[in-house]
């Protein structure tokens, strides 16, 4: 297992901080030449690029701490919009970047009984996917209480997905199944879900978009 992780941590890694060192090289490189607007824009991905291997860092130690069995979860009553303007203001600059724009809603009364930072870094984590498979569209980030259940969902426009990637992506499989690192971020999900009693759904059409619920029951 401990093997299977550092070649699935090193996969993730790999790509970014190669297009990071390319960036770098080139801002250093060329720094005489270039317009305000250009040294903004690479510096931008530069911060783009950084954040995301924090980010990733920060869910992978959240997630190998979650698999102890003295992981404990510290769960309370709190309202989900701020938690969604949160998000928000996380991804904006990223998705007007790539020409999409990005909402949310959920009624100001709205609660949910879970652990925020368990929860945030699952919404996170789709959001972010949701952007990665979308330009120029939109993402919408939406709570809502249904019967005895609090129901968020992340929506977007984007390429969609094929039934058989769905099916990919609903495997909640052993780390021994896991062949690459973004099923790896897909684990991280559904695991994290799993941990804060949620269940994970999908509904997705190819140049369509796709939609993913958090299901939770209602606690006291």
């Amino acid at each position: 297992m401990r093997e299977k992780l550092i070649s699935l941590v090193i996969h993730d890694l790999r790509s970014p901080l190669r297009f990071l060192t390319m960036l770098a090289g080139n801002l250093h490189d060329n720094l005489a030449d270039m317009s305000v607007e250009e040294i903004k824009e690479r510096t931008y991905w530069v911060k783009k690029g950084t954040n995301d291997i924090y980010n990733f860092s920060e869910d992978f130690l959240l997630w190998v701490t979650s698999q102890k069995n003295n992981f404990s979860i510290t769960k309370r009553l709190f309202p989900l919009q701020p938690l969604l303007q949160e998000i928000y203001d996380f991804f904006l600059e990223q998705v007007q970047q790539k020409g999409n724009s990005i909402f949310y809603d959920a009624d100001e009364e709205l609660t949910i009984y879970s652990d925020p930072h368990i929860l945030i870094t699952v919404i996170r984590n789709l959001v972010d996917n949701a952007n990665k498979y979308t330009d120029k569209g939109k993402i919408t980030i939406s709570a809502c209480k249904e019967d005895a259940h609090i129901v968020i969902s992340v929506e977007d426009t984007g390429v969609g997905m094929s039934p058989q990637q769905v099916e990919s992506f609903l495997q909640n499989e052993n780390l021994d199944d896991v062949k690459a690192g973004s099923q790896l971020g897909h684990k991280f999900i559904f695991d994290l879900t799993k941990r804060i009693h949620g269940t994970v759904s999908v509904d997705s059409r190819e140049k369509i978009g796709t939609t993913v619920k958090l299901k939770f029951p209602v606690e006291p």
